[in-house]
């Protein structure tokens, strides 16, 4: 039976170990809400589930009644959390 040669045996490129990517985070932040585009915010963070904190103007929940319910949509979503000052 004929021996193969060194020369003669097929190599197989050397396969590069697989790295683990270390996961990032992004922390989103809204300030003085509710007003002008906290709504779509809102929506776009409930499509999309990803959660944000927002910081609250007590001035701005009073100053008119959209204003008073997007606030309280705010403290319903539990994709929040709230600070207020």
């Amino acid at each position: 039976m004929p021996v193969a040669k060194k020369d003669n045996i097929a190599t197989l490129p050397a396969k590069k170990p697989v790295v683990k990517k270390k996961q990032k985070t992004i922390y989103l932040t809204f300030d003085d809400g509710p007003d002008k585009g906290s709504k779509t915010v809102l929506a776009i963070m409930k499509k999309e589930k990803v959660p944000a904190t927002m910081f609250i103007v007590g001035a701005h929940v009073y100053g008119s009644n959209e204003q008073h319910a997007l606030y309280d949509s705010i403290l319903n979503c539990s994709l929040l959390g709230i600070f207020l000052p």
